[in-house]
This record gives structure tokens, C-alpha cells and sequence, in this order.
């Protein structure tokens, strides 16, 4: 079977899937340059991590993720305690680190940590990953 014999349902979702895993990636990056480049900067410091840990239990691969929580306060005196949006499996971001905190005044808890490089290859990764597959979805349902 060609990729000209499948069901269109079966190629709009192959299309489609891939748009928004790019669209996404690529909304998120747009989001953590605008906050590293107009946010309000102030001191933080990392508190700790938020770890997500993934079981394969058939082919007993174990995998895990995380990101640093830090908190801050605001210009205002607010204090505010938020995690990274970026999950990466190396996390550089250690307890106790005293970092730069670039954050949205509009809503403080969308912040950005401006050491943590992570998060803009993070997103960067994830638009360029879903750009080359909708590439390939779109040359895979035209052809």
C-alpha cells in the first residue's frame, strides 16, 4: 500500500500531528525568548527539582526527566515559587544555585531561568523535530 492508497483521514492525521508538534515547539520558543528578552529581571534561586521518571516494564528501560523549581521575588515584593516548562533529562540547574530570573509581570509564575540553556535547545529541538517530520508526513501523503 502507497502513501496515495491511504485513507485521507489517515493522511490528514499524518500531516497534522507533526504541524502541531512544530507549531507548538515553536510558540514555545517564541514564549521563552520573549520572556528572556522583555521580562522583569531579579534574583532566584534553584530550590530543587521536579522529577518525572518513565518505566518500560516489558523491556525494562528506565527513563527520567526533570526540572528545576526556583523562586524569586518580585519588583512588587511578591513571593513566587515555579518549575522550568522544559523538561530535559540533564539538568544542570543545582539546589542552593543563585541564578537570574527574567519573569512576565502580567503573570509572574511564566519565568525563566536566563542560565538554564536548556530551555531554549529544549524548544528549539522540539520545532525542528516537527518540522522534519511534517516535512517527511507531507512528502509520505503526496506521494
Amino acid at each position: 500500500m502507497s502513501g496515495g492508497d491511504a485513507p485521507i483521514i489517515g493522511r490528514l492525521f499524518m500531516v497534522l500531528l507533526p504541524l502541531l508538534v512544530g507549531g507548538y515547539g515553536a510558540w514555545l520558543l517564541y514564549d521563552v525568548l520573549r520572556i528572556r528578552g522583555t521580562g522583569v529581571r531579579v534574583p532566584g534561586v534553584v530550590g530543587g527539582h521536579q522529577v518525572r521518571i518513565r518505566v518500560d516494564v516489558g523491556d525494562a528501560q528506565v527513563g527520567a526527566t526533570s526540572s528545576a523549581v526556583f523562586s524569586f521575588r518580585t519588583k512588587d515584593g511578591r513571593d513566587v515559587r515555579t518549575r522550568q516548562r522544559i523538561r530535559v533529562s540533564t539538568n544542570l540547574m543545582r539546589t542552593g544555585r543563585r541564578v537570574t530570573v527574567a519573569y512576565d509581570p502580567a503573570d509572574p509564575e511564566r519565568a525563566e531561568i536566563l542560565e538554564a540553556r536548556s530551555q531554549v535547545l529544549g524548544a528549539a529541538l522540539f520545532t525542528a523535530v516537527g518540522g522534519v517530520l511534517f516535512v517527511v508526513a507531507l512528502a509520505v501523503a503526496l506521494f
